[in-house]
């Protein structure tokens, strides 16, 4: 199957982009997508898939006041995640990968330059727990939803942040600590808050686990 990128102007059709391909935008009629603002410069920027790459980026062409990708400024061009937003101005540009061409591997993987990507765009949530239970449940919830993102969890002196992508732990720190002793810990915590956002930041560890089965092994 070719990948392929669907990607959703503020208005119109939906268009696709695939490797080998590009998408102009900018305020002149004749780009890929059109936006008509005065916050747009006439050719703005470029969506570009090369041929052998296994993501397509996103380029500025100089603009006067710059595109963002997923909240954050591009200088250059940047690698696009699986789902995401470009924003120029008030102008938003979403777009999300159809096929499976990169595994969850390769997005832990990106290349260094790649300070965070997306893998959904589910909604910012936040709670508290009371014990260690209340928090293994909410992370039973976070597999059974094949949530992806990044979960903070803060306790009375330390913070642990866990890593989702669809439901399994890609990857855990605990202060110095990483990897399973990271999880660990972080599920020792006795009581406090945590918050889930869907942003992610790119690592070489992959866990690939399933919490449900970590804490059924017990630890």
């Amino acid at each position: 199957m070719i990948p392929t990128l669907l990607v959703r102007p503020p208005s119109g059709l939906p268009l696709r982009l695939q490797p080998g391909g590009q998408l102009r935008i900018g305020r002149k009629v004749g780009n890929d997508i059109v936006l008509d603002s005065t916050q747009v410069s006439r050719e703005h920027a470029v969506l570009v898939w090369a041929e052998e790459a296994e993501r397509a980026s996103l380029m500025d062409l100089g603009s006067a006041n710059g595109v963002t990708l997923d909240g954050v400024k591009v200088q250059g061009s940047r690698v696009l995640g699986l789902v995401g937003t470009i924003q120029i101005g008030i102008m938003k540009i979403t777009y999300e990968q159809e096929d499976g061409g990169s595994d969850i591997a390769a997005s832990f993987n990106l290349p260094d330059d790649s300070e965070s990507f997306v893998l959904e765009r589910g909604e910012q949530f936040s709670g508290t727990f009371d014990d260690a239970d209340d928090l293994a449940d909410t992370l039973r919830g976070l597999e059974r939803a094949k949530r992806s993102g990044t979960l903070r969890v803060t306790g009375v002196e330390k913070e642990g942040v866990i890593q989702f992508a669809q439901g399994l732990v890609m990857s855990s720190s605990w202060s110095s600590l990483s990897g399973l002793a990271a999880l660990e810990k972080i599920l020792k915590i006795p009581e406090g808050r945590y918050v889930m956002v869907s942003r992610l930041v790119p690592s070489d560890e992959f866990l690939n686990l399933k919490i449900s089965e970590f804490l059924a092994r017990g630890f």
